[in-house]
């Protein structure tokens, strides 16, 4: 009642909208709502990050990158994800990261991984802007640099845990692919088989 008081009182007001649609997406469970709340706060001010990075995940969730593009980056250019100068504040990597799958997805693999590499110099840690980056490089043919960005992602695997990460199958496929490229065929054979064990319907 006092978000939407706030927003008779200035309709324009877009820090209202955002706190609207997390009531709307957490409390009222009304994903709808919370949408159209979170792509007002973002039409009226691309400062509104936090609910850009809700709209872009849900964007995502239905599979349109375009619009995942879109959001990231229009964060990006409003100038708020890099910290200014000598600042303490840590910078938002997310929108790097977004922008980096849409590029991945639209096959505009050295975009990706210039997207990529700008989520990680913000967030080093980021382990699914390292399986996106050796995803970027395996599929631009350059194996080298793929196979540190997957061990660096398995290196945080190892740190994490899966409880945290979720299924880690998919680096083992990737360095898989990237032995096979290179003619390690019995390192590969030994990955796809680490694979078919917990993915026995996977097509790959």
């Amino acid at each position: 009642a006092h978000f939407l008081d706030a927003l008779k009182s200035d309709i324009s007001y877009a820090p209202a909208y955002t706190s609207l649609g997390i009531y709307y997406s957490e409390y009222a469970k009304d994903k709808k709502r919370a949408r159209k709340c979170f792509l007002k706060a973002v039409e009226l001010s691309p400062s509104e990050v936090e609910s850009a990075e809700r709209l872009a995940r849900s964007f995502a969730d239905d599979g349109d990158w375009d619009r995942v593009e879109l959001i990231a980056q229009r964060v990006v250019d409003s100038g708020k994800v890099r910290p200014p100068p000598g600042s303490k504040r840590k910078g938002i990597s997310w929108p790097f990261s977004a922008l980096g799958v849409a590029e991945l997805n639209k096959q505009d693999y050295n975009k990706a991984i210039v997207s990529f590499q700008s989520a990680l110099r913000m967030s080093p840690n980021d382990y699914h802007s390292w399986v996106g980056l050796g995803e970027s490089y395996y599929s631009s043919g350059r194996f080298v640099a793929a196979t540190k960005a997957i061990l660096n992602a398995q290196r945080l695997e190892e740190s994490l845990g899966a409880d945290v990460l979720g299924d880690t199958w998919f680096t083992k496929y990737m360095l898989a692919n990237v032995k096979r490229e290179v003619g390690e065929y019995d390192d590969a054979v030994a990955l796809y088989r680490e694979v078919t064990v917990t993915r026995a319907d996977e097509a790959g």
